[in-house]
């Protein structure tokens, strides 16, 4: 006698013990019911696979999609979560229909020289050292890589036409142009020496003309600035100060204390020029040259002596000293006046002074010849 019993895929089937069933008859149940029992498998979305698990068949969608792997498997974007993550350091995620993949962000490289990648292998975005790469930057410029780039630079002596002070050459012509100073500033009452340089660090040597001095400094240097400094640069005129004493003598005239400058001597009231020069000359060195004049007193020496006179007199014999004459006894005065003076001329002054005798006078007011 047949007992219940429970089939496959969820079925159960029922006999009774008074119940007798023929063969073929039961045959005929067991195809229908295979008939009517759905193949799993079968109804598996188009992006899902069908696999076993606990005994039973599944659909599991497939990598790339979610979904309940029968009705529906939509595409996952991976990419969601951040390129970052998924991808690693300086990338960019790009999301495809069921997949994705990476790319390196500009400046870098994939490490296993592809353009794309899937970060499964351990590949990872390196830095692309662009300064490699010869006359990157152009004429007279250097170039400086960076995480991820590079950056251009002028060298020494040169600057950018924009005024930037880096660049790259991302498509426009950026050149970098020599720096010049331009003509060096010019010196009052100096010279330069030498040849100069008009590029930036180089200097310009000046020198004082004859009779100047600077306290300022020699030198004017070219900056990257393309100006000089100092700017302006002059010489003052040496000053010898105040003009020597000459003895017994004083100035008469000067044109100043500088250089070349020039003060006259002449001597004082009662001296003459005995020799030398009574010029001195303001030199180059703050000094004076000169002068070497020598004044000396005058001096008339001894009276003129008048005959049948007598002298009164000090002995003095400088300038305006005087010396008076007497007639001696029997003798009368004739003449202008008595006294000669010592004149500038070192000379006692001529005098008409005659003493005559009284007995010639006598003789002839009594008409005796």
């Amino acid at each position: 006698m047949l007992q219940a019993c429970s089939s496959v895929v969820g079925y159960r089937f029922h006999f009774w013990s008074a119940m007798v069933l023929p063969n073929t008859y039961l045959e005929n149940i067991f195809i229908i019911v295979n008939r009517s029992i759905p193949d799993v498998c079968a109804t598996c979305h188009i992006h899902a696979t069908c696999q076993q698990s606990g005994g039973k068949s599944v659909c599991i969608c497939n990598y790339g999609f979610v979904g309940n792997g029968r009705t529906h498997c939509q595409d996952k974007d991976e990419c969601q979560i951040g390129a970052s993550k998924i991808c690693g350091n300086h990338t960019l995620c790009h999301n495809t229909h069921g997949s994705f993949y990476c790319v390196c962000l500009d400046g870098y490289r994939a490490s296993n020289n592809n353009k794309t990648f899937i970060p499964n292998d351990g590949t990872n975005c390196t830095d692309i050292d662009e300064c490699e790469e010869s006359g990157l930057c152009g004429h007279n410029a250097r170039c400086v890589n960076t995480e991820g780039s590079y950056m251009c630079y002028c060298n020494d002596g040169y600057k950018l036409e924009t005024g930037e002070r880096s660049f790259r050459q991302d498509g426009n012509i950026v050149s970098c142009k020599e720096i010049r100073c331009g003509s060096p500033p010019e010196m009052k009452h100096g010279y330069i020496v030498g040849n100069s340089s008009l590029l930036p660090g180089s200097a310009v040597h000046y020198e004082c003309q004859e009779g100047f001095y600077s306290n300022e400094g020699k030198f004017s240097y070219c900056t990257s600035n393309e100006t000089w400094e100092p700017a302006t640069l002059s010489c003052k005129g040496v000053d010898c100060g105040a003009p020597p004493s000459v003895l017994n003598a004083r100035p008469i005239s000067a044109s100043g204390t500088t250089y070349r400058s020039e003060v006259t001597y002449d001597c004082v009231h009662g001296y003459l020029m005995a020799g030398g020069s009574g010029t001195a000359v303001c030199n180059a060195k703050g000094q004076w040259d000169g002068p070497d004049l020598v004044c000396k007193e005058i001096d008339c020496g001894k009276p003129l002596l008048i005959p049948h006179t007598t002298m009164t007199w000090d002995n003095s014999t400088t300038l305006w000293s005087r010396v008076y004459y007497h007639c001696k006894e029997g003798y009368y005065f004739s003449g202008d006046r008595n006294f000669s003076e010592c004149t500038i001329d070192q000379s006692w002054e001529n005098i008409t002074y005659v003493c005559k005798g009284k007995y010639y006078h006598t003789k002839l007011l009594g008409g005796i010849i």
